[in-house]
């Protein structure tokens, strides 16, 4: 007799553990159904017209730096001193910050502190020719560490759009300045040794 109390026992539990496992795991199939869903939808914050850019601003917790377009279509670094900027550079960050999109849905607020942009990590400020501007800011990363919260000055809600936005303004000044060109000096060099 103990011996078959002792095996309903542990059929019991078996059928307990089991049922456990298939609930926990079905729950936890529709909470990644939503997030996936809620990843793949996107909204359009701004889209622009990077000509119309005479301006740009990158603030970080640590630094500034501020570029302007010349009337020849150059930039030029004018803080934190004046150089001249290398165009590529500037157009690959005007290139990502021309489209920016949100993922999920439009975050109402109370507090930006609940989303770290009280004191935003970083901001892009950008001037157009008629004086208007546009910012953006970034507060805290998503839990994913994929996503970063971030809001539009022209915007009333916070968002959650790709780090790689924040990523790509991770930068110093010496970063964006024009290299001059090393095989020019190069062969200066070797005609005054000839």
């Amino acid at each position: 007799m103990k011996k078959y109390i002792t095996t309903i026992i542990l059929v019991g539990l078996f059928l307990g553990l089991l049922s456990f496992f298939y609930i926990y795991e079905a729950d936890k199939e529709d909470k990644d159904d939503g997030e996936e869903t809620l990843a793949t939808e996107t909204f359009g914050i701004w889209d622009i017209n990077t000509e119309e850019i005479k301006e740009i601003n990158i603030k970080q917790k640590d630094s500034e730096i501020e570029l302007k377009k010349q009337e020849d279509s150059t930039w030029k670094i004018t803080k934190p001193k004046e150089e001249k900027a290398d165009l590529e550079k500037v157009m690959a960050i005007l290139d990502e910050y021309k489209t920016i999109e949100g993922s999920g849905e439009e975050i109402s607020f109370t507090d930006l502190k609940e989303f770290g942009l009280n004191e935003p990590k970083g901001t892009v400020k950008l001037k157009f020719n008629d004086d208007s501007e546009k910012e953006i800011m970034f507060g805290d990363n998503s839990i994913d560490e994929i996503n970063i919260y971030a809001k539009a000055s022209d915007k009333e809600y916070v968002f959650l759009t790709d780090k790689y936005l924040f990523d790509k303004i991770k930068i110093k000044a010496e970063d964006l300045k024009e290299e001059k060109e090393e095989s020019s000096s190069t062969e200066a060099t070797e005609d005054k040794e000839e």
